[in-house]
């Protein structure tokens, strides 16, 4: 073979490949299964290693973690996160609070919305907190006035609850009627922002009040497809 007419690469491989028979002519021919095998298995353990992180990567991004406080005066009380609709018990959780605080961490693999409550019987005032089921870390506090953020849709809620608590504050019973209207306006353009399982929500529990004209707009973003199943009563995958 005529070396001035390989390029390089194949120059290189050329010298490896008669370094690779050289080496086997010294040790024998049998050593040439055990070469075969050695390089297969480093192949395995590679595919393996990029399967495990893909693995992980996975698993990281589809839960969502609950880092919630709450006065530690309820110690012990139960703490409960509820799926909506419909909060069965086949899907509701609980955890106890200890010193203060309380962690959930939950599946989201898909999105919807979920209620943050203390145990009902205890006769607190602690307010429950809607959020929003999404990959992330979500920090809450449970109180007379709760509130959450640290992950997209949560952030949104917030402010949409913030909205609507300030409107309300601001208002007079002779403006009830038009203050209803602004609040219902606020919340069809998040529900037209968000097609998800956010605003699928709040289609299902505030559309029936919508206008003529802004159903007609929802419809034609197709945010219906993401209202809540009610016929599972479970959150929509």
């Amino acid at each position: 073979m005529d070396r001035r007419r390989l390029g390089r690469t194949d120059l290189a491989l050329l010298v490896q490949g008669q370094k690779v028979i050289l080496y086997i002519k010294k040790v024998g021919w049998d050593f040439l299964p055990h070469l075969f095998l050695f390089c297969h298995m480093r192949r395995v353990f590679a595919f393996a290693a990029l399967l495990s992180l893909l693995l992980a990567g996975c698993s990281k991004e589809s839960r969502m973690v609950i880092n919630g406080t709450i006065s530690s005066q309820w110690d012990g009380v139960n703490v409960y996160f509820c799926p909506l609709p419909h909060p069965t018990e086949d899907v509701v959780d609980s955890t106890a609070v200890k010193n203060g605080t309380f962690t959930f961490t939950i599946p989201a693999d898909s999105c919807y919305v979920a209620r943050l409550q203390l145990d009902a019987t205890v006769g607190s005032d602690i307010q429950m907190l809607y959020v929003a089921v999404e990959p992330g870390i979500l920090n809450v506090e449970l109180s007379e006035n709760s509130h959450g953020g640290g992950t997209p849709l949560n952030d949104t809620l917030q402010v949409w609850k913030e909205y609507i608590s300030a409107a309300q504050k601001a208002s007079s019973p002779m403006h009830s009627f038009a203050l209803s209207e602004q609040i219902l306006e606020y919340t069809a353009n998040l529900v037209c922002n968000n097609p998800n399982g956010v605003g699928g929500y709040l289609l299902w529990r505030y559309g029936r009040f919508f206008p003529d004209s802004t159903k007609a707009r929802i419809d034609s973003l197709g945010i219906t497809k993401y209202i809540p199943d009610v016929s599972t009563r479970k959150p929509n995958k």
